[in-house]
């Protein structure tokens, strides 16, 4: 899973990277749709070569955009992941 990972370097701001990584929880950041969706094709790949898979009724993406109603379409295996207006966590 590291390996899918290093390509999700994370999103720089101010001179900081940021990527956010728990136990088995990850927070990725991109400012292009595309890459983001790359990230998560590599990710679900490396998964299935262990018989893993992403939950996609957990998985949730989140826009940041001064465009109010910005929409973005991010797929695991050809379904749509949720897309959320905040995040409140449990």
């Amino acid at each position: 899973m590291k390996d899918a990972l290093e390509e999700a370097e994370g999103l720089t701001v101010n001179g900081q990277n940021f990527n956010l990584r728990y136990a088995d929880d990850a927070v990725f950041l991109r400012d292009k749709r595309t890459q983001l969706q790359r990230i998560i094709d590599n990710v679900v790949r490396v998964c299935n070569e262990y018989s893993m898979e992403i939950n996609v009724k957990k998985t949730e993406v989140m826009v940041f955009s001064k465009k109010q109603g910005t929409k973005s379409v991010i797929e695991v295996n050809g379904e749509k992941l949720e897309q959320v207006s905040g995040y409140m966590g449990s």
